[in-house]
């Protein structure tokens, strides 16, 4: 008895599975002696536990607790119907969302083969412990997804336009999540201000983000650019600086004479932490990098144009003020190697 019915489950839970006509399908099933020792009771639940878990709708946001599960009962009847399907009181109470979509999706199993006994199909009672943290799970990891795409398109929008303005009694901060809602500073702290390109309606904007969509690779680093417009509004440019051969941040962002020229660049200090071994098992080291960004003046349409340079010099330089300590050095003269007399080299 027990593996007639272990027989009609698994081919059951396979069904509950796998999308399809709600009418039970002939499946050839293997010998009883095929199945000794290699099934289990539990695992032809599991089956069904995961397609309920599967089939089950929560709304975003639900906590994905994997510890916490529901009780339910249910019985399938000699014609494969689920019946009289019910949760099992707990201590603490069901919430009643969670309630409701077990018992949806519960209704929503297709007619599955059941068990049988002497050759004949039986009732069969089933106890099933269902986590309602995996349909959670599943249903706040498509909202992430629904969310972050939005924001990807709306942002790809402004860079295109390359402006934005506010809206009457929006503050900036609201501007920047409004427009730029991938990128944008969580924090005041990491938008910095400073009055660089002359000529503008104010201080200019900087804040750096990792890449993504049309701004670059998620290892990469992204520097914004904004440009006082007036009246609140901004030009808008992103500066993708790459990456160091695996995620880079952008640790700061300043100002100083590179080149001794009388004026000022902007330069973004990099981080990125390498294995000193292509080994997943191996410790990571910090490297650091800056890249020094030129403003080359205004294009055809008014807007700034910038070139980017990567100054090896001020490789593994890991602060700002180490870097500019180095800048302010007078420029180290390379001696150039002697040269050979090719007669000399000949004679030899």
């Amino acid at each position: 008895m027990y593996f007639s019915t272990v027989c009609g489950l698994l081919v059951a839970g396979l069904l509950a599975l796998a999308p399809g006509p709600a009418a039970a399908q002939e499946v050839e099933l293997p010998h009883l002696g095929e199945l000794t020792g290699n099934l289990s009771h539990d695992a032809v639940s599991r089956s069904l536990e995961h397609a309920i878990e599967e089939g089950m709708t929560l709304p975003p946001g639900y906590p994905d607790d994997l510890e916490h599960a529901v009780l339910v009962h249910l019985e399938v009847s000699p014609a494969g119907q689920v019946e009289n399907a019910c949760l099992v009181p707990a201590e603490k109470g069901i919430n009643a969302v969670v309630a409701t979509a077990v018992l949806a999706a519960v209704r929503q199993l297709p007619v599955l083969v059941p068990g049988q006994q002497g050759g004949q199909p039986v009732r069969v009672a089933l106890a099933l412990a269902i986590r309602p943290g995996v349909a959670a799970g599943a249903a706040n990891r498509a909202a992430e997804a629904r969310a972050a795409a939005e924001a990807d398109y709306t942002e790809a929008s402004t860079l295109r336009a390359g402006t934005i303005r506010p809206r009457p009694g929006e503050t900036l901060g609201q501007l920047l999540h409004r427009a730029l809602p991938a990128s944008c500073p969580d924090t005041a702290t990491r938008l910095v201000r400073y009055a660089w390109v002359p000529n503008l309606a104010g201080p200019q904007l900087f804040f750096d983000a990792p890449g993504h969509g049309a701004q670059g690779e998620k290892y990469e680093a992204v520097l914004f650019v904004l440009n006082p417009l007036g009246a609140g509004g901004y030009d808008v440019q992103a500066l993708n600086l790459g990456s160091m051969g695996d995620k880079t941040d952008v640790i700061s962002v300043f100002f100083a004479h590179t080149n001794h020229d009388g004026s000022k660049d902007l330069l973004a200090l990099m981080q990125c932490d390498l294995r000193r071994e292509f080994a997943f098992n191996t410790e990571r080291f910090p490297h650091y990098q800056t890249t020094v960004i030129h403003y080359r003046g205004l294009d055809s349409a008014g807007r700034p144009r910038y070139e980017q340079q990567h100054r090896a010099d001020l490789d593994e330089l890991a602060t700002a003020a180490a870097v500019r300590q180095a800048l302010a050095a007078p420029p180290r003269r390379v001696k150039n190697a002697p040269k050979r007399n090719p007669r000399a080299k000949a004679a030899n």
